[in-house]
């Protein structure tokens, strides 16, 4: 009778010490998804910043565009000839 209750506090103490050791296991597990989460977190918010940036580069470029593109005004003055400039090319010839 006192080989049985050896053994099954031994199958108690065995089991308390696989209980701990899964615990603690599971505690890792635990810590490890809290870290993988703050840092999932922070590059979703990087990739958020980076996409407001690149939106507003490329606002910035089309309005850079708009500004280079010649106006039908502008392409009127530069295409005209200057006053009296044809006239001299003419008595050169």
């Amino acid at each position: 009778m006192a080989n049985k209750l050896s053994l099954t506090n031994t199958q108690f103490i065995t089991q308390d010490a696989q209980q701990a050791i899964m615990q603690q296991e599971l505690q890792n597990i635990k810590f490890k998804l809290e870290q993988a989460s703050k840092t999932l977190a922070q590059k979703e918010l990087i990739i958020d910043s980076l996409e407001l940036d690149l939106e507003h580069m490329i606002d910035q470029l089309i309005k850079f565009q708009q500004c280079r593109k010649p106006t039908p005004s502008n392409q009127q003055w530069i295409s005209r000839t200057v006053p009296g400039l044809q006239h001299e090319m003419n008595a050169h010839a």
